[in-house]
C-alpha cells in the first residue's frame, strides 16, 4: 500500500510526496516520468526500505496533489523547472545528498541536479541515458523513423494537440504506455490507479509548456534563465550513474542512447533490459531496484578505498571514495625504480555565482608566486576528507562538512624527487566567511578565467574539469 502523502513548500510549489523508510536511512528520490506517476515505484520502493534507505516519491509539477503556490508562477515544464524542482525539494527536507532515480521527466530531473550539483548526489539511475535536451539543436530534423516516435510532441505544439489532450488526458496516456511498452500488458486497475494524477489542474498547461519549449516554440520561466544557460552546454555528469535502457522501448529504442556513455565521465554502466519498454521501475522493478542498491553498497565498498574506472579507462569518482593513500599498483603505474609518493587534497570551492577560489602561494614557500587550490597534505591517519577539512579552517577559517565534499577529480603528476596525486573535491557549501589566515592572496576567479593565472604543473590540468562542470 502507497506511503500517506506528505506536502513541503519550495519557493514555487507545494510539493506532495510519499515517504518510506527510516528516517535515518540513506536518502532516495525516485522520480515518475509523463504521463506517469508514484505508481510506477510502488514494486520499487519496498525492497529499497528493507535494505535501510529512506525513499521519497515526490508527485512532479503538474501532477498529482501538488500545486503551484502563485497563480502568477508561469506554468512551465521545461527542463531547468524540474531540475530546479527536484534541487529545492531536497533542500525542503534538509537532505543534503541523496542517491536519485528517475526516467523520462524524472529522469531529465535526476540528470540535471546531477550535471549541475554533483555535491548533492550520492549515485544516478537514469532510464535511458543522458536525459539532458539540446534546445539549440533541436530544429535540426531527425530520420524520419525518429521524427515518426515523436509524434505527440509535435501535436502539442498546435492549438488543436491542447485541446485534444484537454479533453482526453487519461486516453492519451493509456495509448502511450501501450506505444511505448509494447510487451507491457498492464490491467484497467493498474492504469486507474495512475491517472488520477491526470487531473491535476496545471497538468495541460505544463505538458505543452514543456514539449513546445524543448524545440524553442515557447518562451521559458524567467527566474530559470541562468540555469537554462547552463544546460545549453551539455554538462558531464561525473556522478557513479547506472543507465538502463528498455530492449522494447517505443519512443527511445536502445539505439538512440547506445553513444550516451560519452556525457558521463565517472563510473558508468549501461544495461538495456529485454522485453522492457519505456517505464523500467514499473515493467522491472527488481532490476530497478537493484540498480540503485548496487550504487549505494557499491558506495559503501568503496569506503575502502577500492578505485573506479570507467567503461572509457578513465579514472572517475562520484563520491567520498578517495579516502585512503593509492599505490601506484593501483593507478597501474609500473616505474623502474620506487618513487616516494606524496598524497595531497585540494579543494575547488565554488560560490553561488559559480566563481572558484584560488590561492596564490605566499614568498617562502616552494612555487611561490603560483596560483593553486586550497588544500594541503594528508598526514599519516588522516583521510582526504578530514585533511581538507583541517586545511580549510587553518587556511580559510571556514568549517565545512564531510558531506559537502564532492570529488571530482584527480591529478597525477611526477616531481623530481616524488610523484604528487592529488584528488580534487566540489565544496558549494561552507560556514564562516572566506579569509586569507596564512598570508597568502586568495581570488574569486570564473572557470573560464583560470589559466590567466599561472599554477603549478599538477594543478591546471584540474581547471579543464573545473570548466565542463560550471
Amino acid at each position: 500500500m502507497p506511503a500517506a502523502i506528505k506536502h513541503t513548500r519550495t519557493s514555487t510549489l507545494d510539493v506532495a510526496y510519499e515517504e518510506s523508510g527510516a528516517a535515518d536511512g540513506v536518502p532516495v528520490f525516485l522520480l515518475h516520468g509523463w504521463p506517469y506517476d508514484p505508481r510506477c515505484y510502488d514494486e520499487v520502493v519496498p525492497p529499497l526500505v528493507a535494505a535501510g534507505c529512506r525513499v521519497i516519491v515526490p508527485y512532479l509539477r503538474g501532477f498529482g496533489p501538488t500545486r503551484f503556490l502563485s497563480a502568477q508562477t508561469p506554468r512551465s515544464g521545461q527542463q531547468a523547472a524540474l531540475g530546479n524542482d527536484l534541487r529545492e525539494l531536497m533542500d525542503a527536507l534538509a537532505i543534503e545528498r541523496a542517491a536519485l532515480a528517475g526516467y523520462d521527466w524524472g529522469g531529465r530531473a535526476a540528470c540535471i541536479v546531477a550535471a549541475l550539483w554533483p555535491e548533492r548526489v550520492r549515485g544516478l539511475v537514469t532510464g535511458n541515458g543522458y536525459n539532458l535536451q539540446n534546445i539549440p539543436t533541436s530544429a535540426k530534423p531527425l530520420d524520419p523513423v525518429s521524427e515518426h516516435r515523436l509524434w505527440y510532441q509535435y501535436y502539442f505544439h498546435t492549438e488543436r494537440g491542447r485541446a485534444g489532450l484537454e479533453a482526453n488526458r487519461g486516453a492519451f496516456a493509456r495509448l502511450l504506455w501501450k506505444l511505448w511498452s509494447p510487451p507491457w500488458t498492464f490491467d484497467d486497475a493498474t492504469f486507474a490507479r495512475s491517472t488520477t494524477s491526470f487531473d491535476n489542474p496545471d497538468f495541460v498547461a505544463v505538458t505543452i509548456q514543456s514539449y513546445r519549449h524543448r524545440f524553442g516554440y515557447a518562451a521559458g520561466d524567467p527566474a530559470l534563465d541562468e540555469i537554462e544557460a547552463r544546460l545549453t552546454v551539455q554538462p558531464k555528469i561525473a556522478v557513479p550513474t547506472i543507465a538502463l535502457q528498455g530492449e522494447a522501448d517505443g519512443v527511445q529504442p536502445p539505439q538512440a542512447s547506445a553513444k550516451h556513455g560519452a556525457y558521463f565521465t565517472g563510473p558508468f554502466t549501461r544495461r538495456v533490459l529485454p522485453g522492457i519498454g519505456h517505464n523500467p521501475p514499473q515493467e522491472a522493478p527488481q532490476a530497478f531496484a537493484d540498480a540503485v542498491l548496487e550504487l549505494i553498497q557499491q558506495r559503501k565498498r568503496n569506503r575502502a578505498g577500492i578505485p573506479f574506472v570507467n567503461q572509457h579507462g578513465e579514472c572517475g569518482y562520484g563520491e567520498a571514495w578517495i579516502e585512503y593513500a593509492f599505490t601506484l599498483h593501483s593507478l597501474r603505474l609500473r616505474p623502474a625504480v620506487s618513487v616516494r609518493l606524496v598524497l595531497v587534497a585540494a579543494c575547488a570551492l565554488i560560490d553561488p555565482d559559480g566563481r572558484v577560489l584560488i590561492a596564490q602561494r605566499p614568498p617562502g614557500k616552494s612555487m611561490a608566486g603560483l596560483w593553486e587550490f586550497p588544500g594541503g597534505k594528508v598526514e599519516p591517519g588522516e583521510r582526504p576528507e578530514e585533511s581538507l577539512i583541517r586545511e580549510l579552517r587553518e587556511e580559510l577559517g571556514i568549517a565545512v562538512k564531510e558531506e559537502c565534499l564532492a570529488p571530482l577529480t584527480f591529478a597525477s603528476h611526477p616531481y623530481p624527487d616524488f610523484h604528487l596525486l592529488m584528488p580534487l573535491y566540489v565544496c558549494r557549501r561552507w560556514e564562516g566567511f572566506v579569509e586569507a589566515r596564512e598570508g597568502q592572496q586568495l581570488k574569486w576567479a570564473r572557470p573560464s578565467e583560470l589559466r590567466n593565472y599561472p599554477m603549478p604543473p599538477a594543478d591546471e590540468p584540474l581547471i579543464s574539469h573545473l570548466t565542463t562542470l560550471l
